[in-house]
């Protein structure tokens, strides 16, 4: 979802649409990008949960996870991750847990790869012609948050403990020094220099990352008039 349209209303008017502690948290924020941000995140996932499990917006409950990785309480067949960059907010929903992550792709010091990617990862890179390097990174590191946000541990899970290596079909295979399930993944390339993945527990995905206007979106939360008491 892009929320930089000139014509999109003021953050406090859709702040109503959102639970009393994430008002308080988004007022907090002295970013008004940032602020965004996570406004029209909770916005994308309360929408689409309202239109796919064809309840209101004011029965939405969310909860948080062991290491924060938040759910829809009484809904357990309902889950789904955001990520955002720039002015890009995106969603990922499935009946099992999933993680995605999205990027705007920018020159970067390649060098942070030694931080953050694990051995195979960093000579995978290496080996890549110097012309494609940046992009692989981007490849490489979304693959790698979308996997740590599906398996629940985010920022907890040491980002050097397990591999993820793209193939060309827009997939990936994971490798960890610990028991974990079969994951699949999908990369994208999106317009506006983004790069995004998705991690998941089944190999179907589509084809194409939806694109959700914000009156859609509105529609869903069955909110039409921006001064109107939503929550």
């Amino acid at each position: 979802m892009e929320f930089s349209a000139v014509e999109r209303p003021p953050v406090h008017a859709l702040l109503p649409l959102l639970a009393p502690r994430k008002q308080e948290k988004i007022r907090g924020f002295t970013d008004g990008r940032r602020a965004a941000q996570d406004l029209y995140g909770e916005l994308l996932v309360r929408g689409l949960a309202c239109s796919m499990l064809d309840i209101p917006n004011s029965e939405l409950s969310f909860v948080a996870g062991p290491h924060g990785k938040p759910y829809l309480s009484g809904y357990p067949e309902f889950h789904f991750n955001l990520s955002h960059s720039g002015s890009r907010v995106i969603c990922v929903v499935d009946t099992q847990p999933v993680g995605v992550d999205i990027e705007r792709q920018r020159p970067i010091d390649l060098a942070v790869a030694r931080l953050w990617f694990s051995a195979d990862e960093q000579a995978c890179l290496m080996v890549t012609c110097p012309e494609k390097r940046l992009e692989l990174f981007y490849i490489l590191w979304t693959l790698k948050e979308s996997y740590a946000k599906a398996v629940g541990l985010g920022l907890a899970l040491d980002p050097k403990s397990f591999t993820v290596l793209p193939d060309e079909e827009n997939s990936a295979t994971v490798l960890t020094a610990y028991p974990d399930p079969a994951r699949f993944f999908r990369t994208y390339r999106l317009d506006g220099g983004y790069r995004a993945a998705v991690c998941a527990d089944g190999d179907r995905f589509p084809d194409q990352v939806r694109q959700i206007d914000l009156d859609t979106l509105l529609k869903w939360l069955g909110f039409h008039n921006p001064q109107q008491k939503a929550y």
